[in-house]
């Protein structure tokens, strides 16, 4: 048993209440984190569907709806009300003024005195108001409203503890009729959870669409404002709501100025939290997702190297902190897109950040089942002390051979899961050939022979092992997933080899959604040195940080206006250049 390999030798003790606070900061974080919490309410639903008693269905439906087994207290708060209890997500997140678009909160308060009101007492010849239109809702949103969640709050149950822990969304269209890829304008567009007033801080020194909030200074003057009052504000209420904290995930846009924004909140987090765990997902979006007008040449290379010049501030902010893993996500390092995925469209935030998503949601799997081990005390046990530089690959979908294949192929010792063939590179950072001991290896929808067997020709590491997991249940995709599979994927997210030759009435039809999918996730400590395993984004940071980047003059104009002395860009550079090795 690998929970229990786990106990005995890494010592990782089991818990039964453990929480994780999730903070997102900026709008590519966001699109990030509304697909993890779609992930996390299709879950929900899959557990109420396992335990409510059926009459008859076949065996593949019963295996595609069975529970997970998630213990929902440690990502979500029990709260009750009017003699129902619901579930709210342990989040505060954090985007620009106006992001939330057509949303409205759950709960939200008052509206805003009128304008007259406001302006009576310094202005004596009167006001006219113009009221803009509303943001039109995306259908999507509308239908949710219409389904009339009870008090707008996410998955209730009864309130004996056995009923329905998240409504089914009856009679919802497909991905297809809801034609996401074209109509999407932002993360609040598909969120499925219904976002509490508890949950969101919009920027009131920043708008979507006006104020560029460009730099990792932009953020960090954010200090000793409103704006930082009021998120830790809620930052603070959430950790009333913990027993006892144990750890923080943290998803930051890490190119401009919420990476600054991030460091500022992180640091009051770490004071108030000294022993919690720290995951942090740094991302960076598309490349033309984060310009605001089509450029080219030498323009388009300066805004490139000042992202990376902003997300080296980041990283050492990051490292200041003593995080426990740090994983960059940057989409722009993408070289290509999964096989399995050809109609993926790297260039759209809201579809790659539907697989940093699933990678988030698979890795961190091993510590949000019920029984699990400490958050905190897995996340330590992930990266060496002081390197806390992760990669992450994913397999979407994973191969899921039959059961007496794989068994066979085992016992032969042959390669059952080969990581170059189903591995796609999210961070841009290689596993190290051979097996790391600092790594693990997350297989849902799979068998225990997928881990035990060879892992590309080589045998993972008993201490790996201790640190992976092989659950049976594939992951069940949201109607607000991506629906970019390859017409090879099965609706349950089965793999004809490309080799196979099938009837073209056995592909799966294109108006047809992949409802369930099995994932692997390969976690893993960076390498240091000129060997593989390396971090590519650091080596894009040391680039742009290098010796001479005073002469370059958005650098210098950036530095003098921010107040930004040569000793800092230097402790910059030395650590940037340490955890590259």
């Amino acid at each position: 048993d690998i929970l229990a390999q786990a106990v005995a030798v890494l010592q990782l003790p089991l818990s039964a209440a453990m929480e994780v606070l999730t903070l997102q900061l900026g709008a590519f974080a966001n699109h990030v984190g509304a697909h993890f919490w779609n992930f996390e309410d299709e879950l929900a639903a899959r557990e109420t569907s396992a335990s409510a008693p059926s009459s008859s269905c076949d065996s593949n439906t019963a295996n595609a709806s069975a529970g997970v087994g998630l213990d929902f207290a440690r990502l979500h708060c029990e709260v009750e009300h009017g003699g129902t209890v619901t579930w709210r997500p342990r989040l505060v997140l954090v985007d620009k003024r106006g992001a939330l678009g057509g949303v409205r909160l759950a709960n939200s308060s008052l509206p805003e005195p009128e304008p007259e009101l406001m302006l009576a007492n310094a202005w004596d010849y009167g006001t006219v108001t113009h009221c803009a239109e509303r943001v039109p809702q995306h259908h999507f949103v509308e239908d949710l409203d219409r389904e009339e969640f009870g008090d707008a709050n996410e998955m209730a149950i009864e309130e004996s503890g056995t009923g329905s822990a998240t409504q089914t969304v009856g009679g919802f269209k497909t991905s297809v009729d809801y034609n996401f890829r074209e109509t999407v304008r932002s993360w609040a567009d598909y969120l499925k959870i219904p976002l509490q007033e508890a949950n969101v801080h919009e920027l009131h020194s920043c708008r979507e669409g006006v104020d560029p909030f460009a730099s990792f200074f932009d953020g960090r003057l954010l200090r000793g404002t409103g704006d930082e009052e009021a998120v830790l504000d809620l930052v603070r209420k959430q950790f009333e709501t913990c027993d006892q904290l144990d750890a923080v995930h943290t998803i930051a846009d890490m190119h401009d100025g919420f990476g600054g924004f991030a460091d500022v909140v992180l640091r009051w987090v770490c004071e108030e939290q000294p022993k919690c765990g720290r995951l942090v997902f740094h991302v960076r979006p598309p490349v033309t997702a984060s310009m605001t007008r089509p450029t080219r040449g030498e323009l388009d290379k300066d805004q490139d190297e000042s992202a990376w010049f902003n997300a080296a501030f980041s990283f050492l902010s990051i490292l200041e902190l003593g995080v426990d893993a740090w994983i960059p996500l940057a989409v722009p390092l993408w070289t290509a897109r999964p096989a399995a995925l050809p109609d993926l469209n790297t260039a759209s935030p809201y579809e790659a950040a539907a697989l940093l998503a699933t990678g988030l949601e698979t890795a961190t799997l091993p510590y949000r089942l019920i029984g699990s081990t400490r958050p905190s005390q897995f996340l330590s046990a992930l990266t060496p002390s002081q390197q806390p530089t992760c990669g992450l690959a994913l397999a979407l979908p994973a191969p899921a051979l039959p059961q007496q294949q794989q068994h066979q192929q085992w016992q032969k010792g042959e390669t059952v899961f080969d990581p170059g063939s189903f591995f796609f590179d999210l961070a841009a950072t290689p596993s190290i050939p051979g097996g790391n001991p600092y790594s693990s290896l997350v297989l849902c929808g799979a068998t225990p022979e997928l881990l035990l067997g060879p892992l590309g020709g080589a045998p993972l590491p008993e201490r790996a092992k201790c640190l992976s997991l092989v659950h049976p249940a594939p992951l069940p995709l949201p109607v607000t997933f991506p629906q970019v599979f390859s017409p090879r994927v099965s609706d349950r997210g089965l793999l004809l080899p490309s080799s196979a030759s099938v009837p073209a009435q056995s592909l799966r039809p294109a108006s047809a959604d992949v409802e369930v999918c099995p994932t692997a996730t390969l976690l893993h400590a960076a390498s240091t040195g000129d060997g593989a395993g390396r971090c590519t984004a650091l080596g894009c940071m040391a680039k742009a940080v290098r010796p001479g980047m005073m002469r370059i003059p958005w650098a210098a104009s950036l530095l003098a206006r921010c107040g930004v002395e040569a000793d800092e860009l230097q402790e910059v550079r030395e650590a940037v250049a340490e955890q590259l090795g």
